[in-house]
């Protein structure tokens, strides 16, 4: 998605929220909390992590080993999911390479 895009769809979500009863005088945040709604970026991180977990676990159609690579370190707490990342030389599948991009990095740290 486009940053363009992205700040368009999140000034939405706070003009919608700011105009509930009771919630104009509220911070952004406050009143997605008060509405037990995550922000907007929070959704897509967790969405990407969901979908690298999906792709690691075979759970949809994507070849794990064009996004990641298993790391070579066999130390690991309980699980053979230590992984590395893996660099896509091809652009043509754009959401994948996107997905790398943003998840790939939160999801290694959630590994370590």
């Amino acid at each position: 998605m486009v940053k363009r895009d992205i700040h368009k769809i999140e000034t939405v979500q706070r003009r919608f929220t700011k105009r509930l009863n009771g919630f104009y005088n509220l911070l952004s945040s406050c009143r997605l909390a008060r509405l037990s709604l995550d922000s907007l970026y929070c959704r897509r991180v967790k969405s990407d992590l969901i979908m690298c977990y999906k792709v690691l676990h075979n759970m949809v159609s994507i070849d794990c080993n064009a996004l990641f690579q298993r790391s070579q370190v066999f130390h690991t707490r309980g699980n053979n999911m230590k992984l590395s990342k893996h660099h896509v030389s091809s652009r043509k599948d754009g959401h994948l390479d996107s997905l790398l991009c943003q998840s790939g990095h939160q999801y290694l740290e959630l590994a370590s």
